[in-house]
């Protein structure tokens, strides 16, 4: 049965700076929807962020990674380390990426002698700086997709981890004013080596075949998708799901942020304004690598069996403040009816962060509060969407959007 840490006991605490160690606390058996509702519960305890005392969130949320068996906190720098060598590590695609904007701010930002907590405290707030400019953006995005899932009788909507996590956050934000389909999370294996690998985290989602489905995620390409297709729905003829990405480069799979740039009207008569458009489609590129960089609390292993292990303290603290930051400003959006999610009034979000990003000195904020290092595209990714055979996925097929990049 796969297995979650437990630090109920066995933990020493060293009275020198709060130090604890691992002392040979036991494994508690549960399963894996168990062991997903204890991480993912832990942001419906805590109060907003601003709102509260932020003190006391901060010592709660150290707590809490403790009992889930995450190694003792040892010193500061030990946080920062363990932070920096987790983000710089893609294990999806085995290889080494540059780090974001916020994380680089955070570790140039610490001072000898500060305390852990006050480590996480400055890290909350470097990471909120920059994030928080793209919560309308991805708002915008989960307000369609549920739209949309209401209009065509779309029962259940499964959200894959760990990307579209934030995503998953915003709806529940949305469903605590409305009544939206039945929303869930699940895993599948972004390595290509192990593509087949699929995790149910969360039991309410839909049986494939029982019930309308759609499905999301940031993007890119669609190999999840592919492999969860060719899996269940085409071996027992069920009805395609209905497929949104935040951005898609296959042009067989609905992107949202290519939607809003197919579908604008946008004069190109002069060189400042074919320049302008050309900035509007680096947007999309950067949406994507700013979500896929950001903090999980979380990680799955397949080996050897399924099971869920919490990831650095940092990334912990910083994930679980993210999805209570999203829930919060997703409910603000539906209690005071600012529901903005039209294709005009996205791209002109899309031309605000656009501008931010390549016309930072008239901006309050600089380039580097938006921009993250773009990843390389995978080599194989033309080759591999010339042998694509699915044909168009719901609802690319109604709504056509443009493939670039």
């Amino acid at each position: 049965m796969p297995t979650l840490v437990h630090n109920t006991d066995g933990v020493r605490v060293d009275e020198v700076g709060g130090v604890t160690e691992r002392g040979g606390a036991p494994f508690l058996d549960v399963s894996l929807e168990e062991q997903w509702d204890r991480v993912s519960g832990l942001w419906r305890q805590q109060g907003s962020y601003a709102s509260s005392d932020a003190g006391q969130v901060i010592e709660s949320l150290i707590h809490e990674w403790r009992s889930l068996g995450g190694r003792g906190v040892l010193t500061s720098e030990q946080v920062l380390a363990d932070f920096a060598d987790e983000i710089r590590r893609d294990g999806s695609r085995d290889r080494c990426v540059p780090l974001p904007a916020y994380a680089d701010r955070v570790l140039k930002g610490i001072k000898r002698g500060q305390t852990p907590q006050e480590v996480v405290g400055l890290a909350i707030q470097q990471l909120l700086a920059c994030v928080r400019p793209w919560y309308p953006l991805w708002h915008d995005f989960v307000a369609h997709v549920v739209n949309h899932s209401h209009a065509h009788k779309i029962d259940s909507i499964t959200f894959l981890a760990r990307d579209s996590l934030l995503f998953y956050y915003l709806a529940a934000g949305i469903a605590a004013h409305r009544n939206i389909p039945r929303c869930s999370v699940r895993h599948v294996s972004r390595s290509r080596k192990n593509s087949s690998v699929s995790v149910d985290l969360d039991h309410r989602r839909a049986t494939a075949g029982s019930e309308r489905v759609a499905i999301v995620d940031s993007g890119c390409y669609g190999t999840v998708v592919d492999a969860i297709i060719r899996k269940e729905y085409l071996p027992n003829n069920l009805e395609l799901p209905h497929v949104f990405f935040l951005y898609s480069r296959n042009a067989n799979i609905f992107g949202y942020l290519n939607y809003l740039v197919a579908t604008s009207a946008f004069p190109l008569r002069s060189a400042a304004a074919t320049r302008e458009f050309q900035e509007l489609l680096s947007v999309p590129a950067v949406a994507l690598d700013t979500i896929e960089s950001l903090p999980k609390p979380y990680s799955v292993h397949e080996e050897p069996a399924l099971h869920l292990s919490t990831n650095s303290l940092l990334s912990f603290c910083l994930s679980q403040v993210l999805y209570r930051d999203l829930f919060s400003y997703a409910e603000l959006q539906e209690r005071e009816m600012h529901q903005s999610h039209n294709a005009g009034s996205s791209l002109e979000l899309m031309s605000q962060i656009s501008g931010q990003i390549h016309r930072p000195q008239s901006q309050a904020c600089s380039r580097d509060v938006f921009f993250v290092p773009s990843a390389t595209k995978w080599p194989k990714g033309k080759d591999w969407l010339r042998n694509w055979n699915l044909g168009t996925l719901p609802p690319q097929q109604e709504i056509f959007g443009v493939e670039h990049g």
